[in-house]
């Protein structure tokens, strides 16, 4: 019994050592290996990049430390192994593992890829100005779709006309509300707001990516439809700004980032194996609370 467990243990090591040696070949950091830590002051643009560049070289010298004793650790597995004189496990079983630890390998892999080009970090985007007169979110749209701002009324015709046919999106008096949004004063009653964004993706067929500060809120269209590109918008002091990515196809579609354990010594169950995904309705999920992440006003105090 003993020596089955050598096996297995010799197999997991070893697709361990092969994730991290692809990792640092393409420089991907999984999020085990991410250090969170950033400088609390936005003053000094020169000293956050450089800050930014010392924790992904600590990130790596990490990953190259664990590699190493993971390969460490696989050599005295396999001394114990030759050690061991009790009956070798199945080989269609090793086999199986051996296949299912490596699709689970190219699986992780795939994913640190897709986060790699789609979670791009503000320092590494061009910051694209719009006016600040309450339609500052149709202007980055405009701005993103038409190169111009001066299309925002359209845009903002577009997303009210999208949501008076679906009333799904808001609560209470939708009659009140698309009055309101028609609006182009400056008034907050105006102001675009979780609703609006959820709208403008799915009738523009468009990703949203929205960055404020360190956190990225990923908004996709509803009505069981993909987007099929992007825009990337910066969100601070109640103002929207459009983010050009200089080096990037703005229209290459970007898949958020997923939540994997990067680094996991055991098998998870098959219940746990199974990836959560969100269910795309004709209205939002109850547990997305985008007021609270972005500091939006609420419609009604009730989230979409």
């Amino acid at each position: 019994m003993r020596r089955q467990t050598v096996q297995e243990k010799m197999i997991r090591y070893s697709s361990h050592v092969d994730f991290l040696k692809e990792c640092l070949k393409e420089t991907l950091i999984p999020k085990g290996f991410q250090i969170k830590w950033k400088l609390t002051t936005d003053f000094f643009p020169d000293i956050n990049s450089k800050c930014e560049k010392i924790k992904k070289d600590a990130s790596l010298n990490l990953m190259e430390q664990t590699l190493k004793a993971c390969e460490m650790k696989l050599q005295d597995l396999k001394s114990l192994d030759r050690s061991e004189n009790n009956v070798v496990m199945n080989d269609r079983s090793l086999d199986n593992m051996k296949r299912n630890l490596q699709k689970k390998k190219m699986d992780k892999i795939r994913v640190l890829r897709k986060s790699k080009q789609s979670n791009m970090d503000v320092s590494e985007m061009k910051v694209v100005k719009v006016k600040g007169d309450g339609n500052c979110f149709y202007r980055c749209i405009s701005k993103w779709k038409y190169g111009t701002e001066d299309k925002h009324y359209d845009i903002r015709n577009i997303v009210v006309n999208h949501m008076a046919t679906y009333q799904t999106y808001i609560d209470g008096n939708i009659e009140k509300h698309l009055l309101e949004q028609t609006q182009t004063d400056g008034r907050t009653s105006s102001w675009a707001t979780e609703a609006e964004i959820y709208a403008a993706a799915t009738v523009l067929g468009t990703n949203i990516n929205i960055y404020e500060g360190e956190q990225v809120l990923y908004i996709e269209p509803l009505l069981n439809q993909r987007g099929t590109s992007v825009v990337h918008v910066q969100y601070h002091g109640h103002h929207f700004n459009l983010l050009d990515l200089v080096t990037t196809d703005r229209n290459a579609y970007e898949t958020p980032i997923e939540s994997f354990d990067w680094f996991d010594m055991v098998e998870k169950t098959n219940e746990n194996e199974q990836t959560k995904t969100r269910k795309k309705t004709d209205e939002p999920t109850e547990d997305f609370d985008v007021n609270k992440r972005l500091k939006l006003k609420p419609i009604n105090n009730k989230q979409i």
